[in-house]
């Protein structure tokens, strides 16, 4: 007979981002039995006050429960925020995440799981934080899984037998607001536009098939406006096409996986447009959620001996 899933809590679990926070109350077995989600990130917090924030967070539970250990993923780990967590050398996985905990404070038990890092091919150093524990809670779902996080700099993941193996970031978010607002470009953008699917695709399509040439092809967004190809309106879907077609391009090139999985996770909005964009050059790609991700916590904690 298999013993019933302990329902009470044993571990507080908090992804903190640079901009928001999401913390979760689990049980031994992973079990999220609450979850908590604010603005709190780090931009937000001002003279260092991470401890009285945290604490915020955390008050319900602990006046429920009592003092829980607290583990921390994510840019409450970089060298710019609470402590300096470090990088784990690619392969990892929760284990030898769980072996590399930083301890901020050994009294009140409060621990931050390390980030990742890797060498791309030209031997320049790559990284990851807060990527590592979303990407290993979809870890089971294939053998050979690209785990595709889109954003500011979106993460394309590598993970094999439950392990990351390696990863390539792509400046998208970062490059889209750039050039929309701080180039020639931003001239020709009408700010008053509305979605325009037809412009996104023609900008996928041009990427995809562009993407070694991509900073040429940006260009298009400028001289496509000037022969009346494009309109004002469309400028902004078109450039997102461009950017996010000419990542799948150079990701795919790069990772060289013709029987990988694709899956995408994070923010629904970026997500379903990724989705589409694959879609347009005819590769299949799945949306997850992460909800297994209270696992990977408690199964870091156990590895690390924070919870029994």
């Amino acid at each position: 007979m298999t013993a019933a899933p302990n329902p009470a809590p044993s571990l507080i679990a908090i992804d903190w981002g640079t901009t928001n926070r999401r913390g979760y109350l689990l049980n031994r077995e992973g079990i999220i039995l609450d979850s908590y989600f604010d603005g709190d990130g780090l931009t937000n917090i001002r003279d260092g006050a991470y401890e009285a924030s945290l604490k915020i967070l955390a008050a319900p539970w602990v006046a429920q429960w009592g003092s829980l250990p607290i583990l921390m993923s994510g840019m409450i780990g970089a060298s710019t925020g609470w402590v300096d967590a470090g990088y784990c050398p690619v392969p990892v996985n929760s284990e030898g995440l769980s072996k590399e905990l930083v301890c901020v404070s050994e009294e009140k038990n409060i621990w931050i799981v390390p980030g990742v890092r890797t060498l791309d091919n030209s031997g320049n150093p790559d990284v990851i934080r807060g990527e590592e524990v979303q990407s290993l809670a979809i870890g089971g779902y294939s053998d050979q899984l690209m785990v595709v996080a889109p954003g500011t700099h979106s993460k394309w993941i590598h993970i094999q037998d439950k392990s990351i193996t390696g990863f390539t970031t792509f400046l998208t978010g970062d490059l889209f607001d750039a050039v929309l607002n701080h180039t020639i470009i931003s001239v020709l953008n009408d700010q008053a536009r509305v979605m325009n699917d037809d412009a996104f695709y023609r900008g996928v399509r041009a990427g995809f098939s562009e993407y070694q040439n991509l900073l040429h092809t940006l260009f298009s967004a400028r001289t496509n406006v000037l022969f009346k190809n494009l309109l004002p309106t469309e400028v902004s879907d078109y450039l997102s096409g461009l950017l996010i077609g000419g990542e799948i391009g150079s990701g795919r090139s790069e990772v060289g996986m013709t029987d990988a999985v694709f899956v995408l996770i994070g923010a629904s909005d970026l997500t379903e447009r990724y989705k589409r964009a694959f879609g347009a050059c005819e590769i299949t790609a799945e949306i997850m959620n992460t909800n297994t991700v209270g696992k990977v916590y408690s199964g870091i904690a156990r590895s690390a001996g924070l919870i029994g």
